[in-house]
C-alpha cells in the first residue's frame, strides 16, 4: 500500500472525487521508473512516477514492528 499525495489540479480532482478523499492505494505493478496504482474505491488507477511526477508524490506504508 502506498499513499498519494496530490500535486496538479488534476490530481486533487482525482482524489476528492473518483478516491473521495482517500490517499491510500494498493500497488498492482512495480518496475524501474513507475508503480501502478488503484484507490482503495477501485474507481481510479494510475501509473505515478518514482520521482518527479508531475500529478503525485507517494509514499509507502512501512511495516509495524514489535517489540515481543
Amino acid at each position: 500500500m502506498i499513499f498519494v499525495n496530490p500535486k496538479s489540479s488534476k490530481a486533487k480532482n482525482r482524489l476528492a472525487n473518483s478516491m473521495q478523499g482517500d490517499s491510500r492505494m494498493e500497488v498492482e505493478q512495480i518496475n524501474d521508473t513507475h508503480v501502478f496504482a488503484v484507490s482503495k474505491t477501485g474507481e481510479y488507477s494510475c501509473w505515478i512516477m518514482h520521482k518527479n511526477d508531475p500529478h503525485f508524490d507517494y509514499l509507502y506504508q512501512l511495516p509495524e514492528f514489535h517489540n515481543d
